[in-house]
């Protein structure tokens, strides 16, 4: 007897393959999702652990050198790409009476960067911000309410009167102990800025002034009044710095990815910065870090 064998088609059907097709395309944006969030992770980490090391190394100069030193965090650009640099100031020794506004004497302090220790770069997109009460700017006592870098871009391109348009130079000092400080000790200077060019003055918006001893005091900058000298707007503005008791570290870029209602207008940053009332994206998802009241040491 003979037997008649069919044999079957080796292959897929379409139904089969869709399937299979489905099946690589979800695994691949599960993948790349977490690849995502897991380079996302990296960079805020690696942040934190960059601003953490900045603070020792700034209070171990402190120490070292037996004069108040500052961690100041600075935003610079590179072609139309910001990043953070973490610059080391000490003391240069001068301190100015500046009588702005009208009947009110502020003594400031003249900082410049140390030539012989190198700026550090924080990841991009990771920025530093200060509650505002640290700021002589604003009259604000509550800590939901936070003062940031200013956004470069941005603010070169956002009409006046924008959120975007200002920042603030956020700072920590410490004293010849190693301690954190809001103010010197030596003189209770109440204001501090940092010389960058190391030329003697003060730049803000694009024009340089100087200060004097007298008690009259200091050649005020055109069109500008004392709270506004704490308004970064330019890459080269030498901003009265904001020394904060502790600070937050957060992903900028992320909050940008997430827009905060519309990010060019006011209520898009009083978003990122928080409300006396309702704390921002700093105060939510930010790493806070602390110093130990005795010795400086940075915590998180």
């Amino acid at each position: 007897m003979r037997r008649t064998c069919t044999r079957r088609a080796v292959g897929f059907t379409l139904t089969e393959l869709l399937i299979v097709i489905g099946i690589i395309a979800i695994v691949a944006v599960v993948t790349i999702t977490a690849y995502a969030t897991i380079a996302r992770d990296s960079r805020i980490s690696t942040g934190i652990n960059g601003v953490t090391a900045s603070l020792d190394l700034g209070r171990a100069l402190a120490i070292r050198r037996n004069r108040p030193t500052l961690v100041v965090f600075r935003p610079r650009l590179e072609g139309r790409v910001q990043s953070i640099e973490v610059v080391f100031a000490e003391w240069s020794g001068e301190t100015f009476v500046f009588n702005r506004p009208a009947n009110t004497t502020r003594v400031v302090d003249r900082f410049v960067p140390m030539t012989d220790v190198a700026p550090r770069t924080l990841p991009r997109g990771i920025k530093v911000a200060a509650p505002q009460y640290f700021s002589l700017q604003t009259n604000s006592l509550d800590d939901l309410v936070w003062d940031t870098q200013v956004d470069l871009v941005a603010a070169a391109a956002s009409p006046a009167g924008q959120g975007q348009n200002y920042g603030a130079m956020v700072g920590v000092m410490f004293d010849e102990r190693g301690r954190v400080i809001t103010r010197n000790a030596i003189n209770d200077a109440n204001a501090v800025f940092v010389d960058f060019n190391n030329d003697g003055l003060q730049r803000h918006r694009g024009a340089d002034f100087g200060y004097t001893t007298d008690p009259g005091g200091g050649d005020q900058p055109p069109g500008t009044d004392y709270p506004e000298l704490f308004d970064q707007r330019r890459e080269d503005d030498e901003s009265f710095v904001t020394n904060a008791a502790f600070i937050a570290v957060y992903d900028d870029d992320r909050a940008r990815e997430l827009r905060l209602q519309n990010w060019n207008t006011d209520a898009g940053y009083t978003e990122l910065l928080g409300t006396t009332a309702v704390p921002g994206w700093i105060a939510r998802r930010g790493t806070i870090i602390q110093f130990n009241r005795y010795t400086g040491v940075a915590m998180r």
